[in-house]
Protein backbone atom coordinates (compact mmCIF):
# COMPACT_ATOMS: atom_id res chain seq x y z
CA UNK A 1 0.00 0.00 0.00
CA UNK A 2 0.79 3.41 -0.69
CA UNK A 3 -0.10 6.70 1.37
CA UNK A 4 -1.59 9.89 -1.10
CA UNK A 5 -1.99 12.82 0.25
CA UNK A 6 -3.40 15.31 -2.02
CA UNK A 7 -4.19 19.31 -1.33
CA UNK A 8 -8.44 19.84 -1.44
CA UNK A 9 -6.75 23.66 -2.85
CA UNK A 10 -5.34 23.34 -6.42
CA UNK A 11 -2.19 24.43 -6.88
CA UNK A 12 -1.15 24.61 -3.04
CA UNK A 13 2.09 23.16 -1.54
CA UNK A 14 1.80 20.71 0.90
CA UNK A 15 2.21 20.71 3.76
CA UNK A 16 -0.23 23.38 5.10
CA UNK A 17 -2.28 23.96 7.63
CA UNK A 18 -5.69 23.29 5.85
CA UNK A 19 -7.92 20.14 4.85
CA UNK A 20 -5.86 17.57 2.90
CA UNK A 21 -7.42 14.58 1.66
CA UNK A 22 -5.64 11.16 2.77
CA UNK A 23 -6.87 7.84 0.71
CA UNK A 24 -4.54 4.80 0.88
CA UNK A 25 -4.60 3.12 -2.89
CA UNK A 26 -3.01 -0.19 -3.95
CA UNK A 27 0.20 -0.29 -5.57
CA UNK A 28 0.00 -1.58 -9.13
CA UNK A 29 1.40 -4.56 -7.78
CA UNK A 30 -0.88 -5.26 -5.80
CA UNK A 31 -4.61 -6.77 -5.56
CA UNK A 32 -7.73 -4.70 -4.86
CA UNK A 33 -9.81 -5.82 -1.49
CA UNK A 34 -11.66 -8.77 -3.13
CA UNK A 35 -10.18 -12.11 -2.64
CA UNK A 36 -6.78 -12.26 -4.71
CA UNK A 37 -4.40 -14.81 -2.64
CA UNK A 38 -2.37 -12.49 -0.09
CA UNK A 39 1.21 -13.46 1.66
CA UNK A 40 0.91 -12.61 5.24
CA UNK A 41 3.99 -11.94 7.67
CA UNK A 42 5.97 -15.33 8.56
CA UNK A 43 4.37 -16.83 11.44
CA UNK A 44 5.71 -15.84 14.78
CA UNK A 45 7.21 -18.59 17.80
CA UNK A 46 6.26 -17.92 21.38
CA UNK A 47 9.12 -16.63 23.48
CA UNK A 48 10.81 -19.25 25.87
CA UNK A 49 8.99 -20.45 28.60
CA UNK A 50 5.69 -19.20 27.52
CA UNK A 51 2.82 -21.54 28.35
CA UNK A 52 0.99 -21.18 24.83
CA UNK A 53 -1.26 -18.72 23.68
CA UNK A 54 -4.29 -17.78 21.94
CA UNK A 55 -4.08 -18.58 18.49
CA UNK A 56 -4.53 -15.18 16.45
CA UNK A 57 -6.38 -15.40 13.23
CA UNK A 58 -4.50 -16.10 10.55
CA UNK A 59 -5.18 -13.68 7.22
CA UNK A 60 -4.06 -15.89 4.36
CA UNK A 61 -6.02 -13.52 1.60
CA UNK A 62 -7.22 -9.73 0.96
CA UNK A 63 -10.66 -11.30 2.12
CA UNK A 64 -9.79 -12.38 4.90
CA UNK A 65 -8.25 -9.07 6.22
CA UNK A 66 -11.52 -7.53 4.81
CA UNK A 67 -13.71 -9.84 7.29
CA UNK A 68 -11.66 -9.29 10.06
CA UNK A 69 -11.71 -5.51 9.52
CA UNK A 70 -16.16 -5.95 9.03
CA UNK A 71 -15.61 -7.37 12.67
CA UNK A 72 -13.72 -4.70 14.58
CA UNK A 73 -16.21 -2.29 12.34
CA UNK A 74 -18.87 -3.72 13.89
CA UNK A 75 -17.67 -3.74 17.25
CA UNK A 76 -16.89 -0.17 16.83
CA UNK A 77 -20.65 0.70 15.89
CA UNK A 78 -21.77 -0.78 18.77
CA UNK A 79 -19.64 0.62 21.34
CA UNK A 80 -20.78 3.76 19.24
CA UNK A 81 -24.37 3.14 19.87
CA UNK A 82 -23.64 2.81 24.00
CA UNK A 83 -21.39 5.39 24.36
CA UNK A 84 -24.17 7.81 23.17
CA UNK A 85 -26.97 6.33 24.77
CA UNK A 86 -24.96 6.79 27.97
CA UNK A 87 -23.88 10.18 27.47
CA UNK A 88 -27.75 11.31 26.32
CA UNK A 89 -28.98 10.18 29.84
CA UNK A 90 -26.10 10.37 32.32
CA UNK A 91 -24.43 14.14 30.49
CA UNK A 92 -26.98 15.56 28.13
CA UNK A 93 -26.04 18.19 26.36
CA UNK A 94 -30.18 18.85 25.38
CA UNK A 95 -33.71 17.23 25.81
CA UNK A 96 -36.72 16.88 23.52
CA UNK A 97 -39.89 17.89 25.03
CA UNK A 98 -42.60 15.04 25.80
CA UNK A 99 -46.32 15.38 25.61
CA UNK A 100 -47.49 17.99 28.33
CA UNK A 101 -50.42 16.35 30.55
CA UNK A 102 -52.63 19.51 31.63
CA UNK A 103 -54.63 20.32 34.53
CA UNK A 104 -53.24 18.10 36.67
CA UNK A 105 -54.60 18.09 40.31
CA UNK A 106 -53.81 16.34 43.68
CA UNK A 107 -52.25 13.49 42.60
CA UNK A 108 -51.20 10.89 40.12
CA UNK A 109 -48.89 9.00 37.90
CA UNK A 110 -47.47 10.03 34.13
CA UNK A 111 -45.71 6.71 32.31
CA UNK A 112 -42.36 7.83 30.83
CA UNK A 113 -39.55 5.83 30.10
CA UNK A 114 -35.94 7.90 28.89
CA UNK A 115 -36.52 10.87 30.16
CA UNK A 116 -34.39 13.11 31.94
CA UNK A 117 -36.74 14.82 34.44
CA UNK A 118 -39.60 17.39 33.75
CA UNK A 119 -40.96 21.31 33.26
CA UNK A 120 -43.60 21.47 35.51
CA UNK A 121 -45.80 24.76 35.17
CA UNK A 122 -48.59 26.07 38.35
CA UNK A 123 -51.34 27.00 36.16
CA UNK A 124 -53.41 28.01 39.08
CA UNK A 125 -52.75 28.10 43.12
CA UNK A 126 -55.15 28.95 45.97
CA UNK A 127 -55.10 32.74 46.82
CA UNK A 128 -52.94 33.99 49.47
CA UNK A 129 -50.38 31.33 49.39
CA UNK A 130 -47.42 32.58 50.96
CA UNK A 131 -44.40 33.60 48.45
CA UNK A 132 -41.05 35.20 49.15
CA UNK A 133 -39.88 38.71 47.53
CA UNK A 134 -37.36 37.02 45.29
CA UNK A 135 -37.44 37.22 41.95
CA UNK A 136 -38.91 34.39 40.76
CA UNK A 137 -40.72 34.50 43.28
CA UNK A 138 -40.79 31.23 45.85
CA UNK A 139 -43.65 29.49 47.14
CA UNK A 140 -44.20 28.73 50.96
CA UNK A 141 -45.26 25.97 52.07
CA UNK A 142 -44.77 23.81 48.93
CA UNK A 143 -46.90 23.65 45.82
CA UNK A 144 -46.42 19.95 45.54
CA UNK A 145 -43.84 17.66 44.74
CA UNK A 146 -42.42 15.33 42.19
CA UNK A 147 -40.97 11.87 42.42
CA UNK A 148 -39.61 9.37 39.61
CA UNK A 149 -40.81 5.82 39.64
CA UNK A 150 -39.45 2.52 38.98
CA UNK A 151 -41.00 -0.59 39.16
CA UNK A 152 -39.37 -1.25 42.51
CA UNK A 153 -40.54 1.97 44.16
CA UNK A 154 -39.85 5.78 44.45
CA UNK A 155 -37.12 8.38 44.67
CA UNK A 156 -37.01 10.93 46.90
CA UNK A 157 -39.35 14.05 46.53
CA UNK A 158 -38.54 17.05 44.29
CA UNK A 159 -40.56 20.15 45.94
CA UNK A 160 -42.12 22.10 43.92
CA UNK A 161 -42.10 25.89 44.78
CA UNK A 162 -41.85 27.89 41.73
CA UNK A 163 -44.71 28.69 39.05
CA UNK A 164 -42.12 27.39 36.56
CA UNK A 165 -39.85 24.73 37.59
CA UNK A 166 -37.45 22.03 36.06
CA UNK A 167 -36.85 18.52 37.78
CA UNK A 168 -33.87 17.38 36.65
CA UNK A 169 -31.71 14.04 37.12
CA UNK A 170 -34.36 11.49 36.75
CA UNK A 171 -32.83 7.73 37.52
CA UNK A 172 -32.07 6.33 33.87
CA UNK A 173 -34.39 2.94 34.60
CA UNK A 174 -37.72 5.56 35.54
CA UNK A 175 -40.69 4.59 34.24
CA UNK A 176 -42.77 6.92 35.28
CA UNK A 177 -42.98 10.06 37.21
CA UNK A 178 -45.26 10.52 40.68
CA UNK A 179 -46.99 13.85 40.67
CA UNK A 180 -48.79 15.30 44.34
CA UNK A 181 -49.93 18.51 44.01
CA UNK A 182 -51.34 20.87 47.62
CA UNK A 183 -55.28 21.22 47.48
CA UNK A 184 -56.05 23.95 44.76
CA UNK A 185 -52.71 23.67 42.71
CA UNK A 186 -53.59 23.16 39.15
CA UNK A 187 -50.57 22.19 36.78
CA UNK A 188 -49.23 21.44 33.40
CA UNK A 189 -45.87 18.67 33.85
CA UNK A 190 -44.32 18.00 30.52
CA UNK A 191 -41.89 15.04 30.42
CA UNK A 192 -38.15 15.85 29.23
CA UNK A 193 -37.17 12.93 27.09
CA UNK A 194 -33.14 12.50 26.01
CA UNK A 195 -32.54 12.86 22.12
CA UNK A 196 -32.52 9.97 20.11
Amino acid sequence: MQLVVQSLIPASPLPVSFPVKVTFEPLPTEPVCNGYPFSGPPPLSAPAGWSGAEAAPVCGSTQDVCTQLQVVINKLNILDSMTQLIQRQAVPFAYLLGTPSVGLIGAGDIAAQGILGCSVTITAQPPGHGQTADNPKRAIPKLGAIQFKTVDGFTDERQLHYAQQLVLDAPPLSTALHYTLAPGVTATITPLLREF
